[in-house]
């Protein structure tokens, strides 16, 4: 998915959207891939509740700037932080969970 929008972002939508809203979409679909491969890793290791936190911030944060640019719905813009934080605290979450089950 994060292939695809990265794609439809570069080819498509150069004609709609400003060089600077471009780079937004581009940022929300890195984030996206990262935290879709953070999500399969943490899948696969055996933490499926921290994969499901990935990809809800994921939703949250990426998926907020993609209907912002695509539908110029400006209180989307509220929910993208609040994703941001949530990618953060998922990265801290796995962390803390990794560290606990090394040292118990």
């Amino acid at each position: 998915m994060a292939v695809a929008l990265g794609a439809f972002g570069a080819h498509k939508l150069e004609a709609i959207l400003t060089p600077e809203q471009l780079g937004t979409w581009d940022i929300a679909s890195r984030y996206l891939m990262a935290h879709a491969i953070a999500a399969l890793v943490a899948g696969f290791a055996g933490y499926q509740r921290h994969a499901m936190g990935f990809l809800l911030a994921s939703a949250l944060f990426s998926g907020s700037l993609y209907v912002y640019l695509m539908t110029g719905f400006r209180p989307l813009v509220f929910v993208t932080p609040i994703g941001g934080i949530a990618m953060v605290a998922s990265w801290l979450w796995l962390a803390n969970s990794i560290w606990n089950k090394r040292a118990g």
